[in-house]
């Protein structure tokens, strides 16, 4: 064997991304992320966005479907056309439709779409609630926060959705008494699915901000800290009403909110959230956000 080949194998989460990037996944950073990167302060960005919708019907009927919810159009224009969902919701507010619904399209197929379901839905609360965050502190370009949020799991599920012949494995050792998803990951496959995100998020240049969440870095940054706090809120949501009490006080302290204006935010990105699940026609992925009993509890 080569220094070479040696190289390579000995850094098998490389090369896992590579073959994620090369077979299974070789469109999504065309499909999805050039959509994400669209500046709407470019002329030339909304035909762009325009052109890059209407070649994914997929992704054009999502949008369209969405533009007529009051959530996204409020005013209640009547929407045809993308260019008219551009024009009567705003560029940031169809591309975050696009972004979103090109994002579940790729990864809610496959035979384990009930785990997916769960993960997809956490990604979805998580990037609402950062960039609600983001959008409340005026920060420059929140859609940056929420794309980054959005793909803090990638590496899960691109994992889940592959072809691979280890997932059974895993999914079976992850069942046994003691074992920690980590040390499942590592003993099957050499990494943890993290380090995937990790791998991917350099591989398709998505952000430096996600770089530092996953580093354990993202609290004390000025930017980074509204896709931690956008973590944990949502997890800490999905888990209930007591732990969701502890993830607002700790976040009203950090970013200096009170309790009740940060309660209030939440509650707008949980909603947000289930709208957006709406996208995928899965009528079970909003199930997963937050019940209304949760959010009420907020209240208290």
């Amino acid at each position: 064997m080569t220094s070479k080949a040696s190289g390579r194998n000995s850094n098998p989460v490389r090369v896992f991304a590579g073959h994620l990037c090369g077979r299974e996944l070789p469109a999504f950073p065309e499909r999805v992320l050039a959509i994400a990167r669209l500046s709407g302060g470019d002329s030339a960005s909304a035909p762009a966005l325009l052109r890059t919708i209407l070649a994914d019907p997929a992704m054009t009927a999502a949008v369209l479907h969405a533009a007529g919810r009051a959530h996204f159009n409020p005013s209640g224009h009547a929407v045809a056309t993308v260019n008219q969902a551009i024009v009567h919701l705003g560029f940031n507010t169809v591309q975050r439709l696009a972004v979103s619904a090109g994002f579940l399209d790729q990864f809610l197929r496959g035979p384990r779409r009930e785990r997916l379901r769960g993960e997809l839905a956490l990604c979805l609360h998580t990037a609402c609630q950062a960039h609600r965050l983001a959008a409340h502190f005026t920060d420059h370009d929140p859609d940056e926060i929420y794309v980054a949020a959005l793909l803090a799991r990638i590496g899960t599920l691109a994992f889940w959705t592959s072809r691979e012949e280890r997932a059974s494995e895993l999914a079976t050792l992850e069942q046994c008494p003691g074992m920690t998803t980590e040390h499942a990951e590592r003993e099957v496959l050499g990494f943890t699915l993290n380090e995937l995100t990790a791998q991917l998020n350099r591989d398709w240049r998505v952000s430096p901000l996600l770089e530092m969440l996953l580093a354990g870095t993202a609290a004390a940054h000025t930017r980074a800290r509204y896709l931690y706090h956008g973590d944990r809120l949502a997890q800490a949501l999905a888990a209930g009403a007591a732990p969701s009490a502890m993830a607002i006080a700790e976040a009203a302290q950090s970013l200096a909110m009170s309790r009740e204006e940060l309660a209030s935010l939440v509650r707008q990105a949980a909603e947000e959230a289930r709208e957006l699940c709406q996208l995928s026609r899965d009528e079970t992925l909003a199930r997963a956000i937050p019940t209304e009993a949760v959010l009420v509890s907020l209240d208290a």
